[in-house]
């Protein structure tokens, strides 16, 4: 019993960081993209102010809740 519950929690974290890290690795991929998309149309206006609000964007996504 109690080599189950140390599995148990020894995979939690193991699959807590994985998760975690694919998240902050999708949202990084998302941000560049952003800022690419961004340049290469050459939008007016603020730089920073289109990547706040498409992150804000990318935050309610389906994509996001589905990682």
């Amino acid at each position: 019993m109690l080599a189950l519950m140390r599995l148990l929690i020894f995979g939690f974290v193991v699959l807590t960081l994985i998760y975690l890290s694919i998240a902050w690795y999708s949202r990084s991929v998302r941000r560049q993209k952003m800022e690419r998309d961004w340049e290469e149309a050459g939008r007016p206006g603020d730089r920073m102010t289109y990547i706040t609000t498409g992150m804000e964007q990318y935050e309610r996504s389906l994509r996001r809740r589905l990682i």
